[in-house]
């Protein structure tokens, strides 16, 4: 069970390296390390025996800062550019990958007594790693809601703004508010008790049509 989730968080978050490896050659500063590290990662946790949970834990929480950092930078791309600190934040990634790395490589080259030893703080460094990586999830996730919130009051600004446009317009031209169909177009008008009552031009056909026939009308009609 334990090997089937590694497998499937193993994949996953190859496919996530590789969507973020496409970016990086983009040009994003760092993230080409950040995809390489990754991929050195995915192969290190597979060969790693002590705190074996810890590792995996670690790839999953990979993938989720992966897929952040994918979100964020589709966000801000053909924004102009993105944040000073989200590439600060890539960087910071890096280095915590670095040092994940380390900690899984050492492991292969101790022995169990060893292991037994540095067992307390291996769980220790890797805890801390694990903290950072969930920090700089946080930060990945601001910076997407920051873009969020600046894009939404944008929208409500230029709407404001089209709106303010529109009313100075008809101010400006009030006839624009005054037209009136001629009697030509689709419309025709009928006066009824000193009052203009617009008619379409279906029901004006039908109305002419009953007066050429007044023998068809009702009797009570003809007599009045």
């Amino acid at each position: 069970m334990a090997r089937q989730r590694l497998q499937n968080i193993i994949e996953y978050t190859t496919l996530a390296a590789s969507t973020a490896k496409d970016i990086a050659n983009a040009g994003v500063p760092f993230l080409g390390s950040v995809v390489s590290l990754t991929l050195a990662i995915l192969t290190a946790v597979e060969t790693v025996r002590a705190h074996k949970k810890h590792c995996i834990q670690l790839v999953d929480e990979i993938h989720t800062v992966l897929c952040a950092i994918i979100g964020t930078y589709s966000a801000y791309a053909g924004d102009g550019g993105l944040p000073p600190v989200f590439l600060r934040e890539i960087g910071s990634c890096m280095e915590t990958l670095q040092r994940i790395y380390s900690l899984m490589k050492s492991q292969q080259g101790m022995g169990k007594i060893k292991q037994l030893f540095k067992q307390q703080d291996m769980a220790s460094r890797l805890d801390s790693c694990k903290a950072e990586l969930e920090q700089s999830l946080e930060t990945f996730r601001m910076q997407a809601g920051t873009h969020a919130t600046i894009k939404i009051s944008q929208v409500r600004r230029d709407a404001k703004q089209r709106h303010e446009e529109l009313i100075a317009l008809v101010a400006a031209h009030p006839e624009l508010t005054n037209s009136e169909w001629s009697s030509s177009g689709t419309r025709t008008t009928l006066s009824l008790s000193g009052q203009r009552m617009p008619l379409r031009a279906s029901q004006s056909s039908d109305r002419e049509e009953w007066e050429r026939r007044p023998s068809q009308r009702p009797l009570s009609i003809i007599r009045a």
